[in-house]
């Protein structure tokens, strides 16, 4: 259901626009939630909302109203680890981490050809 036309181009450059931006768009969030009447609240999203299409807005407003505080403090938790980088013990993994090479490892495969031992290369 995003809607590429209220995507903000260009994104904000500074901490400042950004607020203001969220601002923004939680204040047209909540005038949105707040105009919709029961029989719209009841109503299913429909093929705007692809799978959830079965579901109602009141579903959509509920779970979107669970997932902004959710990312907001996965945004201060980066934002206070950025803050505390110095005092953050490096790890194995959060230099892999820092490297960008966090994927899966490659192993070795064994042969499971017929005759062949296992192990045997």
């Amino acid at each position: 259901m995003r809607d590429l036309r209220l995507w903000p181009d260009p994104l904000p450059a500074t901490a400042s626009g950004a607020i203001a931006m969220v601002e923004a768009a939680y204040a047209a969030w909540r005038d949105g939630v707040r105009a919709l009447g029961a029989a719209a609240v009841e109503r299913p999203l429909g093929p705007k909302g692809a799978w959830f299409a079965e579901d109602s807005v009141a579903a959509l407003v509920l779970h979107v109203n669970r997932e902004c505080p959710a990312h907001g403090a996965e945004i201060r938790l980066l934002r206070d680890r950025y803050r505390d980088r110095e005092r953050w013990p490096v790890t194995r993994s959060s230099a892999r981490i820092r490297r960008g090479t966090t994927g899966r490892r490659r192993c070795r495969r064994r042969s499971s050809a017929p005759g062949r031992s296992r192990g045997a290369t």
